[in-house]
């Protein structure tokens, strides 16, 4: 008789904390709006359906976390070569790759990476952390992991190790590390946010602003007042930007009246069908790197 493989100790709805093993969902699970947002040049598609760490999480209201991707780089059908061997990773830094205790290191530079004790990953001989792989994102990509009995987190001082060499070394390190602070400003509101997180990283020393100085945090211009739509604005659809113009003067008016003819009256029937996947296909402005709308 088959067995479900899913433990009864694990909880259906987690409370995230910073070090937690999860599951960032597979591709095909996320919403339209969460596809357009963050697998649109932000997270790589292969990114998806893997296990994740939990990096930040700015406090138990927060709707963002900050995650990072523990992969086997397909090790398995590459003759057991770690990533920093393969052809198909020739490319990335090997000193970029962080190795889980049990898992083969580049080097001695640095110290494996610990979960808690008594657990283990379920490769625990291919279980490699990307530093250059971070990104914000909301909680309702992530689920339970499932590969194991019991769930998995990090020890709380290999967690820290890892970040500060990341803090250190990784180039998307603090713009991840601003849209977890915009998207925890959105939700709390400028009266309640502080910039803690942000004040904690080697960055921190070329932003000119206090940790107790929420009013100063760095928003992006148009996502702090208005929320873009889910799909692209049609030609002509309400959503479609139309530049104002200032009134006419007497005279202009009175010109301009003469000159341009009665406009055609407006066509009756049906309105026109809004086709999304046309919506989906038309081209869009390219988002900020690493950046998430909360």
């Amino acid at each position: 008789m088959a067995t479900d493989p899913r433990p009864s100790k694990m909880p259906r709805c987690p409370r995230w904390r910073e070090g937690d093993i999860a599951f960032l969902r597979h591709e095909r699970d996320f919403s339209c709006q969460e596809r357009a947002e963050l697998l649109r040049g932000y997270i790589p598609e292969l990114a998806t359906n893997h296990p994740v760490i939990v990096l930040r999480r700015l406090s138990e209201r927060s709707t963002h976390v900050l995650i990072t991707t523990v992969s086997a780089y397909a090790s398995e059908r590459n003759q057991g070569l770690p990533p920093w061997r393969q052809r198909y990773h020739q490319e990335k830094r090997a000193l970029d790759f962080r190795s889980f205790e049990g898992t083969e290191r580049v080097s001695d530079h640095y110290p494996p990476l610990f979960l808690q004790p008594g657990q283990a990953m379920p490769k625990p001989q291919t279980s490699w952390v990307h530093i250059q792989s971070v990104w914000a994102v909301p909680i309702t990509v992530l689920k339970v992991f499932t590969k194991t009995r019991t769930p998995l987190s990090m020890r709380p001082d290999s967690l820290d190790e890892l970040r500060r060499h990341m803090a250190a070394k990784c180039r998307g390190w603090r713009d991840a590390q601003r849209a977890l602070a915009a998207a925890e400003r959105a939700l709390s509101g400028p009266a309640t946010h502080t910039l803690a997180v942000l004040a904690a990283t080697p960055h921190s020393a070329a932003v000119p602003v206090a940790p107790s100085d929420p009013a100063a945090l760095p928003v992006a211009p148009a996502a702090a007042a208005t929320t873009a739509p889910a799909f692209p604005a049609l030609p002509g659809s309400a959503g479609s930007a139309v530049p104002a113009r200032s009134a006419p003067a007497a005279s202009e008016a009175t010109s301009a009246s003469e000159a341009t003819p009665a406009a055609a009256p407006a066509r009756t029937g049906p309105p026109a069908r809004v086709s999304y996947a046309a919506a989906l296909r038309a081209p869009r402005a390219p988002c900020p790197t690493n950046t998430v709308r909360a």
